[in-house]
């Protein structure tokens, strides 16, 4: 209606006014029907069934698509989206009634194949869309559930309905190798990379690559477009090393709920952070990266590197040979964003230079204040100049290890600028 645009006449407002009362009382007549009709069904008898229908007096279907929009839109209110898709599948007339009578309202797509698709509301409803997937009859050890025959065509097409009758935006795509055969898995990702409605992806995830190396490296060496969030649930070495070559680039990577860290898989990735959440990586690992990293073969864009937690830091392991220098974080200040994104300041640290002129940072010893001539903590000073004496001991192999190289169950922070 034109006229919403503008600011309404009271003849417009009246006519509006009489459609939703109209409206109104016509389903309140619906709903009293109805009731009535329960009502009498439930004390008639087998011969007054017989007699009502040799009479003519038969109840018949009530026809909702022939409902006025204003009356139509308040009946579509009582519908969950699986219901409104599947009326909306019934004919091009049915599709473009149920469209029109959608209270639009911001949703996003999840792909999680092979079983479901989900339209996830703002306000944390969901509801799945089940995809029919094909199992071989006899059960073989190893086998994957299968889609449909027709899949994924039907997958993809579903897709699209949802988007369009929806108005929705895609959120995630979820992927899991136990469930997902190599075939069907190619084809997704083509899909993906021929979507031109769909520049990058939002967020993607993945389960357990423990096993299942090669599923890893055929998305990650055939998807062409980029991603804001990557999340790897199980990042595990396997029999063998697993090396990835890929062209597009990753914003955030997220690593969770790995208990032996895959460090080749984990420095093929081209990404710009690394989070790290309950990973259980070794010194030498953190070494094995940071040396990768100063010798130039990965992380060209890196910024940042956060490990959860650590239960035990042992910097004469993880600074063997990286030539690592110790900074004064009374002198040494370099802006970076506090936690919460607002500007703020690192001083100190210890200092790992790269063959590309660029310095990464281990936030130990080290203080991050709100402005850049703020007070440094005594406390930390203090610890600065205890290491500082023994900085030999703590980076080298210069007689015995010392306390100041030990720490437990900390935060680590790794900078790249």
């Amino acid at each position: 209606m034109d006229w919403i645009l503008t600011k309404p006449t009271e003849e417009q407002l009246y006519k509006y006014y009489k459609e939703k009362k109209f409206a109104e009382e016509l389903l309140y007549d619906l709903y009293k029907t109805k009731k009535k009709v329960e009502e009498i069904l439930k004390k008639e008898t087998p011969t007054d069934i017989s007699s009502r229908k040799s009479n003519g007096n038969v109840v018949k279907p009530f026809k909702v698509m022939d409902l006025p929009l204003v009356a139509f839109r308040h009946v579509a209110d009582f519908w969950d989206p699986n219901e409104q898709y599947q009326l909306s599948k019934l004919s091009k007339k049915s599709k473009e009634r149920i469209k029109s009578a959608i209270k639009k309202r911001p949703s996003q797509l999840i792909l999680a194949p092979p079983l479901k698709v989900i339209l996830e509301y703002s306000d944390t409803k969901r509801f799945n869309f089940s995809v029919p997937i094909h199992r071989n009859p006899v059960y073989v050890l190893g086998d994957h559930p299968r889609f449909s025959l027709e899949f994924p065509d039907r997958c993809f097409q579903m897709i699209n309905d949802l988007k369009d009758l929806f108005d929705s935006q895609f959120k995630r795509f979820a992927f899991f190798p136990n469930h997902l055969s190599w075939e069907d898995l190619s084809r997704i990702v083509n899909w993906i990379n021929l979507d031109e409605s769909l520049p990058s992806i939002p967020n993607m995830t993945m389960a357990a690559i423990k096993d299942n190396g090669m599923f890893l490296k055929i998305l990650m060496e055939n998807l062409e477009k980029n991603v804001h969030n990557f999340t790897i649930w199980g990042m595990e070495r396997g029999q063998k090393s697993l090396k990835i070559r890929h062209n597009f680039e990753i914003k955030d990577l997220y690593v969770n709920d790995t208990s032996s860290l895959d460090v080749d898989a984990f420095t093929s990735l081209k990404f710009s952070r690394a989070n790290l959440h309950r990973v259980d990586i070794a010194n030498k690992e953190i070494n094995e990266i940071l040396m990768s990293w100063k010798m130039g073969r990965f992380g060209e864009k890196m910024e940042s590197i956060t490990v959860e937690k650590m239960t035990l830091i042992n910097l004469r392991i993880m600074l063997i040979g990286l030539e690592a220098e110790l900074r004064d974080p009374r002198i040494t200040k370099r802006s970076w964003p506090l936690a919460d994104g607002t500007p703020g300041w690192l001083c100190g640290g210890i200092d790992v230079k790269g063959a590309n002129g660029k310095t990464a940072t281990i936030w130990l010893y080290s203080y991050q204040s709100t402005n850049e001539d703020d007070p440094i903590p005594e406390e930390c000073i203090q610890k600065y100049e205890n290491a500082q004496r023994n900085w030999n001991r703590i980076s080298g192999d210069d007689g015995d290890p010392v306390r100041d190289a030990i720490f437990l169950d900390t935060h680590l922070t790794i900078t790249f600028e």
